[in-house]
């Protein structure tokens, strides 16, 4: 790839990382956890749900305990914990992409000084 392409491409992913880093500057207030979202069935005969209708949604929240992993009931219908825990959600995905994004800055620099690179020169003329 020439060198003007690569230059481009960093400069663009730089531009991405400035605004990912200004999100993630304020991030908000935030409840840590993953969301799982569950439809149920009830089991109640003749119920809307035996025919496809279920029950729901009934937010979780993942947490991780030394004991393993373990879901704590949230609520039905939005709760106001739910909307925290998609920001941290969405905080997640912009940490993740930030360090994919300052990887590939780094791949790409490495790239252009790579054939700028001398071969080393003895010193002292002898050994």
């Amino acid at each position: 790839m020439k060198t003007t392409g690569i230059s481009r491409q960093v400069l663009s992913l730089e531009r991405e990382r400035r605004v990912l880093l200004r999100s993630l500057l304020r991030p908000g207030p935030m409840v840590s956890g993953g969301l799982v979202e569950r439809w149920i069935v009830c089991g109640k005969a003749g119920c809307r749900c035996q025919t496809g209708d279920r029950h729901g949604p009934y937010y979780y929240r993942s947490v991780l305990t030394p004991r393993g992993p373990r879901l704590e009931y949230v609520g039905k219908r939005g709760r106001s914990d739910v909307p925290l825990l998609k920001r941290y959600q969405g905080y997640q995905r912009r940490m993740a992409r930030l360090n994919t994004v300052q990887r590939e800055i780094v791949r790409l620099l490495w790239q252009l000084a790579e054939p700028k690179l001398q071969p080393l020169t003895k010193a002292g003329g002898g050994q």
